[in-house]
């Protein structure tokens, strides 16, 4: 039996730091049948010239400016010949199994149109840790994604494959299949999400469209983390705020968002006055996407009307991915994690 060819891709942008790294992880790879190649997004550091300097016969893709996540990757989906996709963050380091074991566990299931391993948090000097980045995504009766089991330490509940919301954006894995069928719009990633948030909402239009997302607790990855800056910008904060409206809007069903609407008003407000007390500023990015959002509201009704229209999951399962918000676990990440 042949095997399959997965693609990776890993997009940088000012990533000098941590590409090295990253490339080196991917080429250390047991999966035998893997091409790599890098997109630059208009760095301004040194990346470009460190990738040309140590991996002279590296594809390196390189785009006059910086045209976000979703419009890099589906341009690379759209050239490559592939059976696998690997977008993968600069940041994360691959442990040298991981595509092997991801393939090998979604070959064995057909429903399975995407995957995600097991991701562990580094501390900024590099050193590996205990807790856990991801484990694939999910989501709350609040409408707040989160990757699983985010910040927590290893455990036995995360030693086991199962099936999960989606997939997080740091090393997520997707069949060639599963990206065509849930194309929509003329794109894979929604175009119109420059950065946070795209990888959200393919999952969710996957799991609308009958597909579904393996956790691969074998598949093990490591990630810095916030390597680009995290929340602390004002262009990213607007970002994350607007795309998880139009992500909502473009996905949700109305009868879970009206019996959920409890659960979604507290949670903003108890984000919007978490904002306001420790970053005001936050609270003015936070309205101003709330604008993005609307400017934006006739062209993504089409789509959502369009995705709805395709819609193939039961119901019920689909249900059982929308977990109660607990405010105690929210409340320990932001006040008491911390990776020395």
């Amino acid at each position: 039996m042949t095997q399959k060819k997965v693609l990776v891709n890993i997009l940088t942008y000012n990533s000098e730091k941590y590409i090295q790294s990253c490339i080196e992880s991917v080429l250390k790879q047991t999966y035998p049948h893997i091409e790599l190649i890098v997109t630059d997004n208009a760095s301004e550091d040194g990346s470009v010239d460190k990738v040309s300097r140590l991996f002279p016969i590296l594809p390196l893709w390189r785009n006059e400016e910086n045209i976000g996540f979703a419009r890099a990757h589906n341009a690379a989906i759209e050239a490559g010949q592939f059976d696998y996709y690997l977008p993968l963050n600069p940041d994360v380091i691959l442990h040298p199994r991981f595509v092997e074991e991801v393939v090998t566990a979604v070959e064995r299931d057909p429903s399975v149109g995407s995957a995600n391993g097991k991701i562990f948090f580094l501390t900024p000097k590099g050193e590996k840790t205990e807790y856990i980045y991801s484990t694939g995504e999910e989501f709350s009766r609040a409408r707040r994604s989160s990757p699983r089991g985010y910040k927590e330490k290893d455990s036995p509940i995360f030693g086991q494959e199962a099936y999960v919301f989606g997939a997080n954006g740091a090393a997520p894995l997707y069949k060639r299949e599963f990206l065509e069928a849930i194309k929509i719009n003329d794109y894979y990633f929604d175009k119109d999400f420059f950065m946070y948030g795209e990888d959200v909402d393919l999952g969710w239009r996957g799991v609308l469209l009958g597909h579904r997302c393996l956790y691969v607790p074998k598949a093990v990855a490591y990630h810095y983390g916030f390597g680009s800056g995290g929340l602390k910008e004002k262009f990213i904060q607007y970002q994350y705020e607007r795309n998880r409206f139009m992500l909502i809007y473009k996905n949700d069903l109305a009868k879970y968002f009206i019996a959920d609407i409890p659960f979604f008003v507290f949670h903003e407000c108890s984000n919007f006055l978490f904002y306001l007390l420790s970053s005001p500023g936050r609270v003015v990015q936070y309205v101003k996407a709330i604008s993005g959002f609307l400017k934006l509201f006739r062209q993504k009704r089409a789509e959502r009307l369009e995705i709805m229209a395709r819609m193939r999951v039961d119901i019920n399962e689909l249900r059982g991915f929308y977990h109660t918000p607990i405010f105690l676990k929210l409340i320990r990440r932001r006040l008491f994690f911390k990776l020395e």
